[in-house]
This record gives structure tokens, C-alpha cells and sequence, in this order.
């Protein structure tokens, strides 16, 4: 069995082709919007939030990729396990599957993805969500035990707020103009 995750709004038939083609072999595939042959047409505060949380990834939880939100095929049978563990949700589920596979030695490929923004912007959303991401990554570090993703949480937040927005929360529109939007992190 394959089980394929996308964000509402952005799927891709060109990955699943390709991810069904590469699974062979494989247990995970993830489109990767930041790999080599990636066309990331986001704006560029959300490019700049994505590039900033898989560093994050790397140094805090020591992770080897280069993305974990988007969209990703898996085989059913090697994630059950791994399913049962993930003690995050929503924004950072993602992320947790994709590390506890990594730590548990699947073989994982990542294929390159075009993504573009189909909604409006709502920076304000991504102010409101830092503490729950904050929070999953404080249980995601509890549960993994990732050496200093706990400091790296807190110092990836303070610099998200302290230098995309106003001092009043506010999204800054002249240092970093309008676009669309999506959920995709």
C-alpha cells in the first residue's frame, strides 16, 4: 500500500507520478521545494522561513535532508511503527514523520517540486501558529532527545518575529511586498 500526504492546496500530478516511479526500492519520497531543480515561486519571506527551519533541522535535530513539509509517498508497512510514535500534529507533523524516519534508517528519496502560492497572504497566521510549532518542537526534542533543538526553537522564533514583522505584529509589506499564500510550509 502507498499513502501519499499533500496540503489542501497544493498537489502535484507530475509527484505522484515520479514518487510512484521511485518508490521502488524506497520507503519515503518527499518533493522538496529547495533541492537542486526545485522551482520554488513562493514569496520571499515564506522561501526565507522554509531555508530557516530545515538549518534549524540540521543543527538542532540533525536532520539530512533538505525539506519535510510538502508533499510525500510512503509505503504503508515500514511507517506503522513509526506513526504510532509521532506525538506531534498539524504544522509539525511533517516534520516528525519525516525525521523518525530518517533516525530509523528507511530509505528515503527526495525529488525535486515546482510550488507556487494560490491564496492571499496571512502573515498574521504564521505569528499566531510560532507558539504551537514552538510547543510540538519542545515535545518533538522531549521525545527524541535532539541535543539543542530546545534553544534552537526558541532562538528560531525570536528572530521569525523580531525580523519579518513590525514592532506591533504587524506583516512588514515594504521591506517584503505582496504575494499569494499557501500552507505549504
Amino acid at each position: 500500500d502507498v499513502i501519499m500526504i499533500f496540503n489542501v492546496d497544493f498537489w502535484n500530478i507530475d509527484f505522484v507520478r515520479a514518487a510512484l516511479a521511485r518508490l521502488e526500492g524506497r520507503d519515503l519520497v518527499v518533493g522538496s521545494k529547495i533541492m537542486k531543480g526545485a522551482r520554488d515561486q513562493r514569496p520571499l519571506v515564506r522561501r526565507l522561513i522554509t531555508r530557516v527551519f530545515n538549518r534549524f533541522l540540521r543543527i538542532g535535530f540533525g536532520f539530512q535532508g533538505t525539506d519535510t513539509h510538502g508533499i510525500k509517498a510512503f509505503r504503508r508497512h515500514p511507517f506503522v511503527e513509526i506513526l504510532a510514535r509521532c506525538i506531534t500534529d498539524r504544522s509539525i507533523f511533517d516534520t516528525e514523520l519525516v525525521l523518525r524516519a530518517e533516525r530509523a534508517g528507511l530509505r528515503i528519496i527526495e525529488i525535486p517540486v515546482h510550488v507556487r502560492e494560490l491564496r492571499q497572504p496571512s502573515y498574521w497566521s504564521l505569528v499566531k501558529r510560532a507558539p504551537e510549532t514552538f510547543w510540538n518542537l519542545v515535545k518533538l526534542y522531549r521525545a527524541t532527545g535532539s541535543g539543542r533543538a530546545l534553544e534552537l526553537a526558541k532562538l528560531l522564533a525570536d528572530h521569525a518575529v523580531d525580523g519579518w514583522f513590525t514592532a506591533d505584529g504587524r506583516y512588514d509589506r515594504q521591506r517584503f511586498g505582496t504575494h499569494t499564500h499557501s500552507t505549504t510550509c
